[in-house]
């Protein structure tokens, strides 16, 4: 009776997958993983975000804002 979890690829891994698996652990109390799931979630975002603002500067050229 272990729990086991397996996503597919761990180089592609979505921001979803990544707040089940922080769920698991907070519900074992571990932690540890907490935390370092927490910086890879919010390291998504961030890197989401950039991405984004990226990509519609590609689309609409540099803008100037203040």
């Amino acid at each position: 009776g272990k729990d086991a979890m397996f996503y597919g690829d761990p180089f592609n891994i979505s921001t979803d997958e990544l707040k089940d698996i922080l769920n698991y652990f907070e519900n074992t109390e571990e932690y540890e993983y907490c935390s370092e799931l927490k910086e890879l979630i919010d390291a998504k975002n961030v890197a989401d975000i950039d991405m984004f603002l990226h990509n519609l500067v590609e689309k609409n050229g540099k803008t100037n804002h203040l």
